[in-house]
């Protein structure tokens, strides 16, 4: 996208499981436009169905496809991916303001984040 977007408001939600996992996951998610990181949330010990509420706004001035969200387990040495998903930047400024249940792709099956966009 380009400089004329401006400012994009992202509210991360709840991240759900819809099966059992055996191991509890300390997850964060991590926003990027295309592979360029900008954004992440706190990390939540312990926890399958994190509900983070977090709210961030950022200036979106550089060329980009897609908003990325990729939900992260954080290890003691590491981390180890659990999902992503995606929403293309033409759709968010398009529609102005987006609320969209995301299925991630993940080896876990029917996980989703919920997301909320403003542009």
């Amino acid at each position: 996208i380009n400089a004329e977007y401006g400012l994009v408001k992202v509210t991360i939600s709840p991240f759900q499981y819809q099966e059992k996992k055996k191991d509890l996951s300390d997850p964060y998610v991590s926003i990027s436009i295309d592979r360029h990181k900008i954004l992440q949330t706190k990390v939540i010990k312990d926890d399958l169905n994190p509900l983070w509420n977090e709210t961030f706004e950022t200036e979106v001035s550089h060329e980009g496809e897609r908003l990325y969200f990729w939900v992260w387990d954080d290890d003691m040495v590491g981390k180890e991916k659990l999902g992503h998903a995606h929403i293309p930047i033409r759709k968010i400024v398009e529609k102005k303001n987006l609320k969209e249940k995301l299925f991630l792709m993940t080896p876990f099956k029917n996980a989703r984040l919920c997301v909320d966009t403003t542009a």
